[in-house]
């Protein structure tokens, strides 16, 4: 889908998103890593946009991810 395929922007929804931390392989054999993977409408709702860069400010379990471009 893209960009122009995209539905029109809605109001973004304050709902709480809940998703499920997983696990990416690394080149090293048998270490895996958290992996978090973030998709939905809703992004698009709260002005992400397709191709931007986004900032991920990191503190003690919790992410700040801003579109910055």
């Amino acid at each position: 889908m893209n960009q122009q395929q995209l539905p029109t922007v809605h109001k973004p929804s304050n709902k709480p998103r809940r998703l499920t931390v997983g696990y990416a392989h690394t080149d090293e054999r048998g270490i895996r890593v958290p992996n978090l993977r973030l998709c939905g409408h809703w992004l698009h709702a709260a002005g992400f946009v397709i191709g931007r860069h986004v900032k991920i400010e990191v503190d003690e379990a919790r992410l700040m991810i801003e579109q910055v471009d």
